[in-house]
């Protein structure tokens, strides 16, 4: 990568802005937490300043504990933003969490940018071809919207399926505009909350399960009417068991969405969740939480949760458009051929 110099970070920092549409006069609040990287910040500052904003840029002591509330003095400041930057660590993510929610629902708008540096913000973001992901997005929306059913299989033996129930679509192309919309870049999730309790069948990750990190061996769930009633596999399987107990809440056993990586510039796993299940090939289903606007689901839960699998076939309505980690529709095909 070029030297990464002010005059560069300062173009990156003007492309995230354009994707939250952020306006003369709005005001602007930067969420940082340590090991935030102050580069980011002090450039998105910067250039909010120059578009005319009123950028606050703010910082929290570490927590390093998923969905632990912000602090509410910071609460009322996300609540009264027209819109807001989140650049804390991934370990210290917030966004299942009742302020997090009562911030969207207030009408700010949110584009968050979890445990990022000055080199993924020109690497993942000024670099990256939005045209790609934003038509993804759009044909995934419009085949998912109309189907009923969804069914997941894989060679390690995922054979899983659910009713979707007229659910929206959840889509992340990295873009808000509107009051209340939430998103986060790099972009690269698409997918969905299917009815809770449809769920049934036979689950196995064998790329990364959170918090035990990329996997060596298979995790396989057993799902019965949307509860996971067994968790099988080596010790990997037994770290991410002690997880679910340790939150002490049935509801973390609910299986509550699903996803695919779309994003074709990330090309290896970090052990970072929140970029890994970005990463195009990968198939995501999470558990806990779903009561978001952008799912629409019945669950809260102490807590949030995620496995990714590779290889996956996805079905709706028994059509294929997702086979061995590939898309095969042949509207998105095109797209990642350059890629």
């Amino acid at each position: 990568m070029s030297e990464i110099n002010s005059d560069l970070m300062l173009r990156a920092s003007f492309k995230y802005l354009d994707r939250m549409s952020l306006k003369r006069d709005e005001t602007l609040l930067i969420i940082t937490e340590p090991p935030t990287d102050r580069r980011v910040a002090q450039a998105l500052f910067d250039a909010a300043l120059q578009k005319g904003a009123q950028p606050i840029l703010s910082m929290t002591p570490y927590r390093g504990e998923h969905n632990m509330d912000p602090a509410p003095t910071l609460v009322a400041a996300m609540k009264a933003a027209d819109a807001a930057i989140t650049l804390i660590p991934y370990e210290s993510a917030d966004f299942y969490t009742r302020p997090f929610l009562e911030m969207l629902q207030s009408g700010t708008r949110m584009l968050g940018f979890l445990s990022g540096t000055a080199e993924s913000l020109i690497s993942l973001i000024y670099k990256h071809d939005f045209l790609i992901t934003d038509r993804i997005c759009e044909i995934l929306e419009e085949v998912i919207s109309k189907a009923k059913t969804i069914r997941i299989i894989s060679p390690k033996g995922t054979e899983i399926q659910a009713d979707l129930g007229g659910r929206p679509v959840q889509l992340n192309p990295g873009r808000v505009s509107l009051p209340g919309d939430e998103g986060y870049l790099p972009p690269g999730v698409v997918g969905q909350a299917p009815l809770e309790e449809s769920w049934a069948g036979k689950i196995v990750f064998d790329a990364f399960a959170y918090p035990v990190g990329v996997l060596r061996n298979p995790i396989t769930l057993e799902v019965k009417e949307g509860w996971v009633t067994d968790i099988s596999g080596g010790r990997e399987a037994d770290r991410f068991k002690e997880w679910f107990e340790s939150r002490k809440d049935p509801n973390i056993y609910r299986t509550c969405h699903y996803g695919f990586g779309i994003n074709p510039s990330l090309k290896r796993l970090s052990g970072l969740k929140f970029l890994d299940e970005r990463m195009y090939g990968l198939f995501d289903i999470g558990f806990g939480t779903n009561d978001l606007p952008c799912f629409q689901g019945q669950i809260r839960a102490n807590g949030h949760t995620d496995g990714l699998m590779t290889e996956a076939s996805v079905f709706y309505d028994d059509v294929c458009i997702f086979e061995k980690g590939e898309f095969i529709h042949p509207g998105i095909q095109p797209y990642l051929k350059p890629a």
